[in-house]
Formats: structure tokens, C-alpha cells, sequence
């Protein structure tokens, strides 16, 4: 490695089953482009405040996840130490600022380089 360059830490990636709310349901009209950021709300802290963290969602070989449908897909947590508290058999919620626009089921977790 070169002088004053940084390893790169491995990356918390996180497979969920997901599905994005019909608007019907609340969710949002269009469909959620992979890649991108969404919030999700992992619960309470120990001091009872809401957890609410960033996220970025692979939707695995679909461009876009369209409203009301569900797929297997990849969470990759913005800051990795927070998301500590997430273990197979939660369910995230998927927020767009405060409304809630879809659920993740978290299946299992792998750390990728």
C-alpha cells in the first residue's frame, strides 16, 4: 500500500426480502430505482429514542422495484456500526421522510471487501 492511503474496510451488506408499499397502502407512486438511499427504522435505542439509519438498497438484476411488488435484494447500511442491533427475522420498516413506504424482512447478513 502506498503512502497515506487507507485500506478499505469491508462493506456490511444485508439480504432482505423487500416489498415497496402500493400507494393504495401509503407507498410511494413510482418505483424505487436500485442504488439508491432510503431510511430505515431499526427500532428503539437504549435510551428509548427512534433509530432511524441510511441504507442503500440493490435490487440484484432489477433496475427499479415498482410499487406493491416484493424481491429479494441487498441492504448496504451507510454507517455499518449502527446497524449492529439487526439480525435475521427483523423486519425494517422504509421510510421517505417520515411516512413509511415499504418493509424488509432481513434474511441473513454478509461482510463484502
Amino acid at each position: 500500500m502506498l503512502r497515506g492511503m487507507v485500506a478499505p474496510t469491508p462493506r456490511r451488506r444485508i439480504s432482505v426480502r423487500i416489498r415497496l408499499l402500493s400507494p393504495e397502502e401509503g407507498g410511494p407512486r413510482r418505483a424505487w430505482a436500485s442504488g439508491s438511499w432510503a431510511h430505515w427504522n431499526l427500532g428503539h435505542t437504549e435510551d428509548g429514542r427512534l433509530a432511524v439509519e441510511g441504507g442503500r438498497l440493490w435490487l440484484g438484476p432489477l433496475a427499479a422495484l415498482p410499487p406493491g411488488e416484493e424481491v429479494d435484494a441487498l441492504l448496504e447500511p451507510l454507517v455499518p456500526e449502527l446497524w449492529a442491533r439487526v439480525v435475521p427475522g427483523m423486519v425494517l420498516p422504509m421510510h421517505e421522510l417520515s411516512r413509511v413506504i415499504g418493509r424488509a424482512v432481513v434474511c441473513a447478513e454478509d461482510a463484502v471487501g
